[in-house]
């Protein structure tokens, strides 16, 4: 499952000299004629925030939207980046209602639900990720953004929904992907022998011939 929270978009990208902007443009050009690039990278077109860290919460399905929502505001509105509060939203959306933080650490959730919570309650910005939130704060802080909607998109269909925005999805992981590092291999290929696998939700943020690029929430 993957999500894309724009059909069309404008890219607003930062000041780069012309041989690199025509790039981009003819990159356009190439999607527009139904002609996918060999590959796709956000990064190389807009400045991305940095990857956050989900702590020992299971939130990573919080963080995986919430980077999503981060990136998709730059392409649509250009600016500054949006900060959306993950940590807020794995507790007081995800979570809403809960009184004991020891409850709310190990309750994750699948992408479509939460995206659907997000377009009925909306999330908050500009707040400490501290892992957890105090549900006992809820109440205090308003969320006043909504997302309008989100469309779902099958795998055959990612490649071609990527350059438009930002997805998200689950994956699955063994134990070798929560020490795994590019300094060690560029690519992440599962060990099935490690652990039994879990599923893991990310952003996705572009893709090469051989695989995903991935927006984490395990830090930098």
């Amino acid at each position: 499952m993957a999500w894309n929270p724009h059909a069309s978009f404008t890219a607003i990208e930062p000041e780069v000299d012309l041989p690199s902007k025509w790039k981009v443009f003819k990159g356009y050009i190439d999607i527009a004629l139904g002609r996918l690039p060999a590959s796709y990278d956000w990064r190389s077109h807009l400045v991305i925030p940095p990857a956050k860290y989900q702590g020992t919460c299971n939130s990573c399905t919080s963080f995986a939207v919430s980077a999503a929502i981060e990136i998709a505001t730059l392409i649509k509105k250009g600016g500054s980046a949006q900060d959306v509060a993950a940590q807020h939203m794995h507790t007081c959306i995800v979570n809403r209602g809960a009184e004991n933080p020891q409850n709310i650490c190990p309750k994750g959730i699948e992408p479509r639900r939460l995206l659907n919570l997000l377009v009925e309650y909306g999330y908050a910005t500009s707040l400490a990720d501290g892992s957890p939130f105090p549900p006992a704060a809820c109440l205090r802080v308003a969320t006043n953004s909504k997302i309008q909607g989100f469309a779902l998109f099958t795998s055959a269909a990612a490649r071609s929904s990527i350059t438009t925005g930002p997805l998200v999805t689950d994956m699955y992981v063994w134990d070798g992907f929560f020490d795994y590092t590019t300094d060690r291999a560029p690519l992440y290929t599962p060990d099935t022998t490690r652990g039994h696998p879990r599923l893991h939700s990310v952003c996705v943020v572009g893709y090469l011939h051989d695989g995903w690029i991935i927006k984490n929430s395990f830090g930098t």
